[in-house]
Order: structure tokens, then sequence, then C-alpha cells
């Protein structure tokens, strides 16, 4: 920026030409400033806050959608939903929909009977080790009456939900992100959802 000698040892006109470069110096030094501090700022963000204001944008870039937004971004839900339904795996997005995405603690019977047990409706492909862990671990969280509530740890029981949840949200998540979400962003129906107004998606209703 520009230097000047004391004002009292200029000219009327040189003083105000040099006043008028001070205010110019002025905005530049604010503009630097408000340039560090957003960036500052943008690399103090949490991951969470850059996605949401990823969402909040007009437009995504095609190379900037991860398998993580599809869940949070209505039109790219939509978009992926139809291309799950056309492959006929639409159960998984259902299921990650309520066990990833939601409180499945709070969902945790429609799960089990929507699509772990074995002949469910929307069955999931893992293992039968892993039904089986998740239904055993489960068990005393969906016993009836008070009595038999009262005799459950509920937090050593949740403990072993989490731990056997884990495994089966890993594999259904592999399943989508590696196959289905690597087909889908390759059509059109992609690429004209990534142009599409953002708007944040509302909780899946079965």
């Amino acid at each position: 920026m520009v230097q000047f000698q004391h004002d009292a040892d200029q000219s009327p006109a040189t003083q105000q030409l040099h006043a008028v470069q001070r205010r110019a110096n002025g905005v530049i030094q604010r503009a630097v400033d408000s340039s560090h501090g957003s960036s500052k700022r943008h690399a103090n963000q949490s991951p969470t806050v850059q996605l949401a204001q990823t969402i909040q944008a007009k437009r995504l870039a095609p190379s900037d959608v991860s398998f993580e937004l599809i869940f949070q971004d209505q039109a790219l839900y939509k978009a992926f939903y139809a291309q799950c339904e056309s492959e006929y795996v639409q159960e998984n997005l259902h299921f990650l929909d309520l066990a990833k995405r939601n409180n499945y603690k709070s969902n945790l019977k429609i799960i089990i009977d929507e699509f772990i047990r074995t002949g469910s409706p929307q069955q999931v492909n893992v293992s039968g080790a892993m039904r089986a862990n998740l239904i055993n671990a489960a068990a005393p969280l969906m016993t009836e009456g008070e009595d038999a509530k009262k005799a459950v740890n509920f937090t050593k029981a949740f403990a072993r939900v989490d731990r056997a949840m884990s495994p089966i949200i890993t594999e259904i998540c592999n399943i989508l992100q590696f196959d289905a979400f690597l087909r889908f962003k390759k059509t059109r129906a992609f690429r004209v959802a990534c142009g599409a107004p953002r708007r944040k998606r509302g909780e899946m209703r079965l």
C-alpha cells in the first residue's frame, strides 16, 4: 500500500489526493482481512457444516456429489431411488433411511420385522450370522410387559444392538455405494438432479 508524507508538508490538492488513496487502502485492507477470515472459518468448519452449505447451493457439480449427500438432498434421493427401483434394490435404501439417516433405536422393531428377519417384506441381503446377532441383541429391548422391561439393562442392551447393527449398515452401504451409486453417477437422471433446485429431504415414511 502507498505510504504518505505528513499532510502538513503537502499542498491542499496533494492532501486531498492522499485522503482518497488512504480511503482506498482502507477498503483494500478490509477486503484482505475479510478474505483471510473467511478462509479460516471455512478451514475450521466441520464436514457437516460444509455439507449443509453444499446442499444450499443452487447447483451441484457432479464431482461434488458423495453417497452421503444422496440422503440429504431431495432431487438426488428421488433420482437415486428410481435407479435402485429399476435394479430391484430399493429395500436397501429404505433400510438405510431408518437405520442410518434416522435414529434406528426408535425404529428397532420396524427394522427387525421389515428388513432383518428371514422372509421379511423387504429383507436385505446380509449374512445369516448378521441377522441372528441383531435379532438376539434386540430381543431384550422388544420384551412385552412392565416387569420384563424393568429387568432389562438398557445401556448394555443398546450397546449390543450398536455392535450388531454396525456391520449390517456397513454392508448395505457398500452394496449401494460401490454398485448402484456408481452406475447412477453415469446417468442423465443424475446430471439433471445435480442441476435441480436444492431442497433438503424430509424424513422417509414406509
